[in-house]
């Protein structure tokens, strides 16, 4: 939501930061929840404090850490094991961690996804290879590309939105020196590029007209 900087200042808002749980904590809130979610015998307690211990040092998210044994859950269904183990956990991490992004660009303000995606979107023309990191100048370009002129922002309501992004942790931006051609920003994305393809094609079903 974007406001006026005088509404802004009256609001006086502040962010709140809800730090990661931690493995005990983890534990707490997930055991009844797994012991629930499994019949007896398919979630053993080695191989749960053994995802619950992977959960908390990859996220410390108790969304993402139920969503890593669900997924393990129905790798071991599909492969008719008789109860989840520490492989069928270890092939789930990357999965989850997919999902988990995706759905957090679907959740973005239009502009913000948009913006992301021109920043996956940009090709070497050669090799038709994706790029990354891209300049700012790459993602104008491939941004102007991808949105109507109509509903294009301006660059610097751009520059706000790459700002943003960074804060959120979805992408990293750095400042390098290029001797006689100057200082170009570059920007990264931190999740594999591939998945803001995906997340695109869901983004065009979810979006009426």
């Amino acid at each position: 939501l974007r406001l006026d900087s005088r509404v802004e200042s009256a609001m006086s808002d502040e962010a709140v930061f809800f730090g990661p749980y931690g493995h005990t904590e983890l534990v707490t809130i997930l055991r009844p929840r797994l012991e629930r979610a499994f019949v007896e015998g398919a979630c053993s307690n080695d191989v749960a404090r053994r995802g619950i211990s992977r959960a908390a040092h990859h996220w410390g998210d108790v969304r993402k850490t139920l969503t890593l044994f669900r997924h393990a859950g129905e790798l071991a269904n599909e492969r008719e094991l008789d109860a989840v183990t520490t492989e069928c956990l270890t092939e789930s991490i990357g999965e989850t961690e997919k999902e988990s992004t995706t759905e957090k660009l679907l959740s973005l303000p239009s502009q913000h996804f948009l913006i992301l995606l021109a920043t996956v979107s940009v090709q070497d023309q050669r090799t038709k290879e994706r790029i990354q990191p891209v300049t700012s100048s790459q993602l104008h370009d491939a941004y102007e590309q991808l949105v109507s002129t109509s509903t294009q922002t301006s660059k610097r309501a751009r520059r706000e939105v790459l700002t943003d992004l960074e804060t959120m942790g979805l992408i990293d931006t750095w400042i390098e020196s290029r001797g006689s051609e100057g200082r170009v920003k570059q920007i990264e994305t931190t999740f594999d590029p591939a998945w803001g393809s995906d997340a695109h094609g869901r983004f065009i079903e979810d979006t009426p007209g």
